[in-house]
């Protein structure tokens, strides 16, 4: 787990409206690989590549002439994106869209030009001024104001994307550790034994992980797994769930534990950007006052300490730490884990945990 800036000074952000809109942040420390994972290269029965599936869906709406390609194409998924758009324009997966479905690549500003020769109206939204020159101009008419008309998925292309229907979601949710990916959802629906959902597939991914990281001592990994269960959960509106998990990050963060047999001293204690953000973004939606946050708090600890073989603060000492990184009090958390860690019986906690401190002197 990558330690961060305890102290560091929050953002004084505008209390949030009931309506939740705001995408997760994750942070995570990433190991770097240069490598293609070698069923990136494997072609599917239908003869495309994982990655080209996942470019079919990215060059909808697109300009073949005009399209500027992310790297990801060749360094994750090992494709000449150029090239393998061509071969998916040239085998029917993907289609010119008409004249009329490409205005949207038009510019307000052109858009009103087109609709003065007319003397049609200028006023409202792009859409509007789209549709005014769809009823009032004809197809030949339309079709001399594209220079480059932009590609649809086929309807060859859609059966593709059905079949394949974990593909997509898996790049665009990318956990970005390797948990859930395209890679490793190719590989989960391989050896599965009924069609899952997508949510369902990486809630068992991510459940695998954790599982394996807890067994293996792997604390700060494990609390990635919570974070990454609680982001599926708010992406997919379950925001009291979502909530829920959120606060199991926030615990095992002050827990002290780290990867393998070690806990961090009280001056590397660190809870991750965004973390506090997101847990007071939700609180606030769900109108939730101090008392309902701590029947969810309680929830949380429950689950998640049992999990964990120390902890510095206890369950009430815990929940004011919260109460108190809501009110970007920093100074009261310090305070309580570095009593904590002075009460501590070093010797015990090796003998009976086998837990070591870890030290960066």
């Amino acid at each position: 787990m990558g330690f961060f800036d305890f102290f560091r000074k929050k953002d004084n952000s505008k209390k949030m409206t009931k309506k939740i809109t705001t995408n997760v942040k994750v942070s995570y420390d990433i190991q770097t690989n240069t490598e293609i994972d070698p069923i990136y290269l494997k072609k599917l029965p239908n003869g495309l590549l994982p990655g080209e599936i996942v470019l079919l869906d990215w060059m909808s709406g697109k300009s073949l002439l005009k399209a500027v390609f992310p790297r990801y194409f060749e360094f994750q998924y090992g494709i000449n994106a150029e090239k393998s758009a061509k071969k998916l324009v040239n085998n029917g997966f993907l289609e010119y869209a008409s004249p009329e479905e490409t205005l949207h690549t038009l510019t307000i500003d052109l858009l009103k030009e087109v609709l003065k020769k007319k003397d049609l109206k200028l006023s409202g939204k792009k859409a509007d001024l789209i549709e005014r020159i769809k009823e009032n101009f004809s197809t030949s008419e339309i079709e001399s104001l594209i220079k480059n008309r932009t590609l649809k998925i086929s309807s060859k292309g859609q059966d593709v994307i059905n079949e394949y229907y974990y593909i997509v979601p898996a790049h665009k949710n990318d956990s970005k550790d390797g948990v859930y990916n395209v890679a490793s959802v190719i590989r989960f629906i391989a050896t599965a034994k009924s069609k899952l959902s997508n949510s369902d597939i990486s809630w068992l991914l991510f459940q695998k992980a954790l599982n394996k990281h807890l067994k293996s001592k792997n604390y700060g990994l494990a609390r990635n797994d919570f974070h990454n269960m609680a982001s599926q959960l708010y992406r997919e509106k379950r925001f009291m769930d979502s909530l829920e998990y959120f606060l199991r990050v926030f615990i095992c963060d002050l827990s002290g534990l780290n990867n393998g047999d070690y806990i961090s001293k009280p001056e590397y204690i660190s809870i991750a950007p965004g973390i506090v953000s997101q847990i007071n973004k939700i609180v606030t939606a769900l109108e939730y006052d101090n008392s309902a946050l701590n029947a969810v708090f309680n929830i949380s600890w429950d689950k998640t300490r049992q999990m964990l073989p120390f902890h510095y603060l206890s369950k009430e000492i815990c929940f004011q730490c919260l109460l108190a990184a809501l009110e970007e009090n920093d100074k009261y958390i310090h305070n309580e884990i570095s009593q904590s860690y002075k009460k501590l019986d070093k010797k015990e906690l090796e003998r009976k945990y086998n837990l070591k401190f870890l030290d960066f002197d």
